[in-house]
């Protein structure tokens, strides 16, 4: 495995723009399918904000950390936090729709780091598959450029 990414910034929702942008490009310099850039902005950008939004939560001093490569025929992306962990139940509504859009975009796992902290591991295909084309719903370019920030 060798990293094509790897970026850690302050958890703050300003980072989510720059670590998403990084992601997406070290997914097409790749050789990643432009058919699913968005999947990959989508999926980068509810980890992150995820990992923001409950990670921290006492604390404004918090580090985010992405790191991607290419394994097998896969993108793979961590988003890293060194925070109190995915098993701490949460009050914020909605709580888990973040991980459940994540889930339907990628290959997902999400996990307790040892030394405390949450991994979020996310992997994509490098290239479209013929039944993921069909699943494909078309953005309208406006929502796309949102995305890319």
């Amino acid at each position: 495995m060798r990293p094509v990414l790897e970026r850690t910034l302050p958890a703050i929702p300003a980072s989510i723009q720059t670590l998403r942008h990084a992601a997406v490009r070290a997914y097409e310099e790749g050789g990643g399918d432009p058919a699913l850039a968005a999947d990959i902005a989508l999926g980068v950008t509810e980890a992150c904000a995820n990992a923001i939004r409950h990670a921290y939560p006492e604390r404004r001093d918090g580090r985010l950390t992405v790191r991607a490569w290419c394994e097998d025929g896969l993108f793979v992306v961590q988003v890293l936090d060194r925070g109190v962990g995915i098993d701490t139940p949460t009050r914020s509504p909605g709580a888990h729709l973040g991980v459940a859009l994540i889930e339907q975009l990628s290959d997902a796992e999400f996990s307790m780091r040892e030394g405390g902290g949450t991994e979020a591991r996310l992997a994509f295909p490098i290239q479209a598959t013929a039944d993921r084309v069909s699943q494909l719903v078309p953005l309208p370019a406006e929502t796309v450029l949102q995305l890319a920030g």
